[in-house]
């Protein structure tokens, strides 16, 4: 039995985004007869999984030092929770000494190298929302915070066993090609058989078509340009997104939009069941996302459709474009007008093209599921730890059920065991080359 200790900064119930529904579906199927698994995360209550045998331990949000809410500094403040609440419960004997430490995102990594420098634990660095490719322009007053994270990301790179990802678009982003070494892809799922078992509800307003934007209230996912489209006079605009890891800003000028609209209403957070039933019920979903390491909220808007009514409108951004098709998906863009075309080519669509679009995007989802994402992360596991039982060779399994490319198969990925085209990696960042140790489960970038 091998000591698992994750860390997100995303609680597996009640959570913030993609993040804490990945966390949860891994906690849910991980093998616990070859696995001992602990999570620490964020905001999360103290929780267990599997009749007890997975462990939620959560690290409190509340302001360091009562300082104000301050973006990425909270963040760096937060590391040293991760790191106070590890030995608070190791001391205890609460939880045991870990043998692999797998680090979500740059806001745990440092917490993780610290944890893993006083254990000798071995690290793994997961991807799903990089610092360096999320923000692109930065104001003055927070450039040398955001340079600081983007270097945390890079090294956490650097020092890791296996840098997990979840698309191969994003494996091959800076600073991510560097390691295309000990890269493995290891997509998202979905619950397809719990989107088959919506219960019919319904959504806010007056008129006929529902379009439903679910996620968090942020720039990255573009909410403000839905709600300012010239919306037609049959569409009701509903929008599912919390306050956790929104913008504060966004979510008030939404509330002053649904006050003096009628056709725009704003539902706030929700989940589970509830969250499903809405997905259902809704006749189109946009995702306008400028930014999408995975896009997991399309997966699941794919999935809906299986009930006969939702149709996806997406941005094919990113981690987007892996999976989805021009037959499964309409393409809405990143721009105001872009979506308002999006939103009257769907009105414009007769009953036969909507069926059609929801039953390619049935292939899709159908082609991934969070058995198979958890059995790549296992395979990196057991590769680090040096278990042998049938691991599967490299690009032998990427999280998918083996569709072809069109129903969502991350393919074509190939292990390369150099630095990525004789590029060089920024001073003071010198990529590691990999050691003796092959990256031989899941698919390589």
């Amino acid at each position: 039995m091998k000591n698992i200790l994750i860390l997100s900064p995303d609680a597996p119930e009640n959570c913030m985004g993609g993040l804490g529904t990945h966390i949860r579906n891994v906690l849910k199927r991980v093998d616990t007869a070859t696995f001992n698994v602990v999570a620490l995360c964020q905001g999360a209550e103290n929780i267990t999984y599997q009749d007890g045998k997975v462990k939620v331990f959560g690290v409190d949000t509340t302001p360091v030092m009562g300082l104000p809410a301050n973006g990425l500094t909270d963040t760096f403040f937060m590391q040293t929770r991760f790191v106070a609440r590890f030995m608070e419960l190791y001391q205890a004997g609460t939880i045991a000494k870990p043998d692999l430490i797998h680090t979500c995102d740059w806001t745990t990594a440092v917490a993780g190298e610290e944890i893993a420098r006083s254990t000798g634990a071995k690290p793994v660095f997961a991807v799903h929302l990089s610092i360096n490719n999320y923000i692109k322009e930065v104001h003055p007053l927070f450039k040398i915070n955001c340079e600081t994270a983007q270097q945390i990301e890079f090294n956490a790179c650097r020092i890791s066993r296996r840098v997990l990802q979840v698309t191969k678009a994003y494996g091959e982003l800076f600073p991510f090609n560097f390691y295309k070494h000990k890269t493995v892809i290891c997509p998202n799922g979905v619950d397809y058989e719990a989107y088959g078992n919506a219960e019919a509800v319904s959504l806010p307003g007056t008129r006929p078509i529902k379009v439903l934007f679910a996620g968090r209230i942020i720039e990255m996912k573009n909410p403000h340009l839905l709600w300012s489209i010239n919306i037609p006079e049959n569409v009701d605009l509903v929008f599912m997104g919390g306050v956790q890891g929104s913008n504060p800003q966004l979510i008030k000028d939404l509330e002053s939009v649904a006050a003096k609209n009628p056709q725009v209403h704003y539902i706030g957070y929700k989940s589970g069941q509830e969250k499903i039933n809405i997905m259902a019920a809704a006749d189109l979903m946009v995702m306008p996302s400028a930014h999408e390491p995975f896009g997991l909220v399309a997966l699941e808007a794919l999935a809906a459709g299986q009930n006969g009514k939702t149709v996806l409108a997406a941005s094919f951004v990113d981690g987007l474009g892996e999976f989805l098709t021009p037959q499964a998906a309409i393409n809405c863009g990143t721009t105001k007008q872009s979506i308002e075309t999006a939103v009257n080519t769907f009105l414009q669509m007769g009953a036969d093209a909507k069926q059609s679009m929801r039953e390619a995007g049935k292939q899709i989802a159908q082609a991934y599921s969070w058995a198979n994402c958890v059995a790549s992360i296992a395979n990196v596991w057991k590769s680090v730890l040096g278990i042998k039982d049938e691991t599967p060779e490299a690009g032998e399994t990427d999280g998918t059920d083996g569709e072809t490319e069109a129903a969502g198969t991350v393919s074509g990925a190939q292990t390369d065991n150099t630095v990525s085209d004789g590029a060089q990696a920024p001073a003071g960042n010198t990529p590691e080359t990999g050691g003796t140790e092959a990256a031989n489960t899941g698919t390589q970038a």
